[in-house]
């Protein structure tokens, strides 16, 4: 899920065996992400959403009040722009 959504935000990455590796990145591009259904993915793509060149799509971000119930509305006080899809 990480090295996927990381991709669509144009990083460059590399998978191998039990390691992931990332190479330097400017700012992310405007993308749409999917959390596969689990709210921790969600939530740290939505903090990537701070640096992006625009609003990030995120599938599954509903499940994130499953951990965190007031996280949207602190993520809107940051200023941070989402396009929420459930």
């Amino acid at each position: 899920a990480i090295s996927i959504n990381l991709r669509r935000l144009g990083v460059n990455v590399k998978v191998g065996k039990g390691e992931l590796t990332i190479k330097g990145h400017g700012r992310f591009k405007a993308t749409k992400i999917c959390s596969f259904g689990d709210h921790r993915i969600a939530m740290a793509f939505a903090i990537a959403g701070t640096v992006a060149e625009g609003p990030l799509e995120i599938s599954g971000f509903d499940k994130i009040t499953d951990s965190y119930p007031q996280f949207p509305i602190h993520l809107k006080s940051l200023g941070v722009k989402l396009e929420v899809v459930n």
